[in-house]
């Protein structure tokens, strides 16, 4: 099983249960997941077919996310995408942006720039943690918590893109825990291999990779 792909695996969840965490807890969330796709998958599907027909003429692929929490997941999303659908000059690139940081150092080109790209935000429904406390009334973000903040910011970009006729799309999930985590990562595996299929694509090579790991035994050898 590729790297990308071995999540679920026992390889994959044994750091997983060396830090404490019910390895079958996330199992199950992936079984629950897998399940639902096969019970009601029309928005998976949808969504494949989206990414697919966006992915057609040099298309970016840009998915930013809101929570910090949420880092290491996107690490491992753009490796699985990249590495899975980069094959024989097709595909798209997958880029990143972090909510709300990249709002200020990226938004000026998603809204204004060449219409190239289709975007992806997750977001965290759970707004629970440190409360803005004011007694001025006028103050706008007095009473809100910092995720109720980055979720009203998701909103608020997510709708401008959508105003100026880009490609987005909107992915919450309930909060960030394992459970939930996992079942997310089970819908983006599955929606890119429907996304391998429709653009007819084997995800589970990476020979390309693999020049490079011979290249640098080359190299090693020769020192």
């Amino acid at each position: 099983i590729g790297g990308r792909f071995s999540v679920f695996s026992s390889t994959g969840l044994l750091p997983a249960a060396i830090m404490g965490i019910d390895p079958y807890s996330i199992r199950n969330a992936a079984r629950r997941s897998l399940n639902n796709f096969f019970e009601n998958n029309s928005l998976i599907i949808s969504s494949s077919v989206f990414s697919k027909n966006n992915n057609m003429g040099g298309k970016l692929n840009c998915i930013i996310h809101y929570g910090d929490a949420l880092a290491s997941f996107i690490s491992w999303y753009k490796q699985l995408w990249n590495e899975s659908l980069g094959k024989d000059s097709k595909g798209s690139f997958l880029l990143t942006g972090k909510g709300s940081t990249d709002q200020h150092s990226q938004l000026q080109m998603w809204l204004d720039g060449p219409n190239v790209a289709n975007y992806t935000f997750i977001k965290v429904e759970e707004s629970e943690g440190f409360k803005i406390l004011s007694h001025d009334k006028e103050l706008l973000l007095s009473g809100l918590t910092l995720e109720k903040i980055q979720n009203i910011m998701a909103d608020s970009t997510y709708a401008a893109l959508k105003e100026n006729n880009r490609a987005v799309r909107m992915i919450s999930i309930s909060d960030i825990t394992v459970e939930s985590v996992a079942e997310l990562m089970v819908e983006l595996i599955l929606e890119v291999l429907v996304v391998a299929e429709l653009i007819e694509v084997d995800p589970y090579t990476q020979n390309a990779v693999e020049k490079i790991k011979i290249n640098v035994s080359k190299r090693l050898k020769n020192i």
